[in-house]
């Protein structure tokens, strides 16, 4: 099932990785059947040209950036989100992917 929550440059709650009501269930699928799951993180608090064009906190020293930047944040809960989605999957012997 595919989620984007800025689809179309537009706000949906329902496809929110980090919208609790969206998350559980997929914590739940994750610990039930085998799957190959994929994962795209939005790039925009990961990516060189964050430090280098955006102003972006993250460093070599400090990967999780300085805690300033709100777009840094999201991007350390969606990483979290799926660091622990993944360790459900490989206990079960599924398959996964990160995109980025």
């Amino acid at each position: 099932m595919p989620l984007e929550a800025f689809r179309d440059g537009c706000y949906d709650a329902d496809c929110d990785f980090i919208n609790p009501a969206v998350y559980d269930p997929l914590v739940q699928e994750a610990v039930g059947l085998w799957a190959y799951w994929h994962f795209g993180l939005d790039c925009s608090s990961f990516s060189r040209l964050n430090i280098n064009l955006n102003s972006g906190t993250r460093s070599r020293e400090r990967p999780e950036g300085d805690g300033t930047l709100p777009r840094e944040l999201l991007g350390n809960r969606l990483a979290r989100g799926v660091s622990e989605l993944c360790r459900l999957l490989h206990a079960r012997g599924c398959w996964w992917l990160v995109e980025n």
